[in-house]
């Protein structure tokens, strides 16, 4: 069943034999798809109806998604989404690999001002690619960083340093 929410996500559902239910989750991205489920017979009968009707490979595990890694730690049942790689290949494209960590991503009573017509800006369609990369990283995993990319991303159209 497609999500009424996301319709690149798929659910399907079932009772099995040990009444317990059964769930799956299908995750497509241009032509990948990560599947999560609680049952692995009903993996491999999935992906083996998939295969039927599609040209697949099955790279198994998956330890990233979108630039997202992937930790499982099946004994204890966790499963963690870091974004860590993807956030410091974002640090190294803008040359601030080397800024200062802060807890808190966004001062309280920070302001911010237009820049004059007369002031120099910076490049826009590389500011407008932080902005995007960083709400990425807001969505996905990081809610924390909302405020300040929110707040940033109203100087798009002329940002400044």
């Amino acid at each position: 069943r497609q999500s009424d929410a996301d319709w690149c996500i798929y659910t399907k559902s079932k009772d099995n034999k040990e009444k317990k239910r059964s769930l799956m989750i299908i995750a497509l991205y241009v032509d990948d798809i990560l599947i999560a489920t609680n049952d692995t017979d009903m993996l491999q009968a999935e992906k083996k109806a998939l295969s039927r009707k599609f040209d697949m490979e099955d790279l198994g595990e998956a330890h990233f998604c979108l630039g997202m890694e992937i930790n499982r730690n099946r004994e204890r049942k966790i499963l963690q989404i870091s974004p860590k790689a993807y956030l410091e290949n974002v640090l190294r494209r803008f040359g601030m690999s080397y800024c200062k960590a802060v807890a808190t991503p966004l001062e309280a009573g920070t302001s911010f001002t237009k820049l004059s017509e007369e002031a120099k800006g910076v490049n826009v369609k590389e500011y407008q690619a932080a902005i995007g990369l960083l709400n990425y990283a807001a969505v996905a995993t990081r809610p924390d960083l909302s405020t300040a990319v929110g707040k940033l991303s109203q100087y798009m159209s002329n940002p400044s340093h």
